[in-house]
Order: C-alpha cells, then sequence, then structure tokens
C-alpha cells in the first residue's frame, strides 16, 4: 500500500515538471500552425501610427535575412514586424529553454548537463516548429530561425543561471551575517 502511494507521488511530481514543458511547446505549435495574416501586426501599426513618422524615428537599417531585405526606411511596417518577430522567437524559445532546464532537475543531472540537454531538447522542438511552419498559409520554415531560436534559449538559459547563482549568493551572505 506505501509502495503504490509512493509510486503515486512520483508520479504526480512527474507531471507537475513535464506539463509547463507540455503547455509551452503546444503554445508554440498553435502559433506555428497559423497563417501569417493570422498573426502580422502590419494591420495594427497602419492603423494605430503614420507612416512618415515611424519612418522618421526609425534609423537607416538594412537587414538581410532567409533572401530578402528588410528595410527601415522604405518599409517601416515590415521592418517592425521583422524586429516583433525575431525578438518573438528569442523570447518564446529562451522560456522554453528555462522551462526545459527546471524538466531535467529531478534527474539530478550537473548543470552544465541540464543546460545542454535542455538547448538539445529545444533544438528538437524549434527544427519541429519550422518544419510544421512549411504546412503552414504563407509561413516559410528555415534553419535560420532555429539558430534565433538556440540563442534566445542559450541568453535566456545564462542569463537565469547568472541571476539564480547571484541571489544565492547574496542570501548565503546575508544569512551569516544573522550568526
Amino acid at each position: 500500500m506505501i509502495q503504490r502511494e509512493v509510486n503515486e507521488i512520483k508520479i504526480s511530481r512527474t507531471l507537475l515538471y513535464i506539463l509547463p514543458v507540455a503547455l509551452w511547446v503546444a503554445l508554440i505549435l498553435h502559433f506555428s500552425s497559423q497563417s501569417y495574416q493570422a498573426q502580422t501586426i502590419k494591420p495594427f501599426l497602419q492603423q494605430h501610427f503614420n507612416e512618415n513618422h515611424v519612418r522618421a524615428a526609425l534609423p537607416d537599417i538594412t537587414i538581410h535575412y532567409n533572401h530578402g531585405v528588410t528595410s527601415a526606411k522604405l518599409d517601416p511596417y515590415g521592418f517592425i514586424e521583422f524586429i516583433f518577430r525575431k525578438s518573438a522567437h528569442l523570447f518564446v524559445y529562451g522560456m522554453l529553454a528555462i522551462v526545459l532546464y527546471v524538466t531535467l532537475i529531478p534527474l539530478r543531472w550537473k548543470a552544465v548537463y541540464r543546460f545542454f540537454g535542455a538547448l538539445v531538447a529545444l533544438v528538437v522542438v524549434a527544427s519541429f516548429d519550422e518544419w510544421n511552419q512549411l504546412s503552414s498559409v504563407q509561413r516559410t520554415g528555415t534553419y535560420r530561425d532555429v539558430i534565433v531560436d538556440l540563442a534566445g534559449g542559450t541568453i535566456f538559459l545564462l542569463l537565469a543561471l547568472t541571476l539564480g547563482r547571484g541571489i544565492s549568493y547574496i542570501r548565503s551572505r546575508s544569512s551569516r551575517r544573522k550568526y
């Protein structure tokens, strides 16, 4: 009877670790299955911001990406949307990396193995995401976005681990002062 309860607790704890990953991946796949028209922010920008004012406020930057060119001065709305989309990649996959890292904690791996394990899993999800986009209307899947996703995951994980270490250090110093 006790062994059964212990097993149920282990399963519950495992689900608590896996559930956030499953939900985050489902969110990613939901967005990657949407058409370009469902996701574009250009109509919002056109409705709320004057194109000439936006053009004047942006620096003269041109970005070459995936056989395309995005110019802040020639197409300010397109430029803002491009930056918005790539920033979304960094954020979404950065958060996925953190959730994956936390999910690996019960395995009791060293931090460096959890770090790289989370990034490998992230690349698998990002690759599947890009493959999924190939079947979505007006969307293109590209390995370049997998690289952006990996960069986001790496940056967020490094920031989270550095922040975590800093907080631990501050707590340990303040607890030593109390005694």
